[in-house]
């Protein structure tokens, strides 16, 4: 699934807030393609963990270094 191109990003994702199905920009290959790269920048380290000393590797989520609903125009 992409993103839609006719209205911008930061639109789009407030519409989904509004209709409570953020979700959905998650299943975009747009944020599948920037979760990886990083991932792969951080070697699948959680960084999280890493900061108390724990080195996780599996089930991994990327968040937001700002908050999605706060700030939907930096979702990318």
């Amino acid at each position: 699934m992409r993103i839609p191109t006719d209205i911008p990003l930061a639109t789009w994702i407030r519409q989904l807030i509004k209709a409570d199905n953020v979700e959905l920009f998650y299943f975009t290959d747009d944020w599948k393609e920037l979760r990886q790269e990083v991932l792969d920048d951080f070697h699948n380290e959680c960084q999280e963990c890493l900061k108390k000393g724990v080195v996780t590797t599996y089930d991994l989520c990327v968040h937001h270094v700002n908050e999605l609903r706060h700030r939907p125009e930096l979702a990318l």
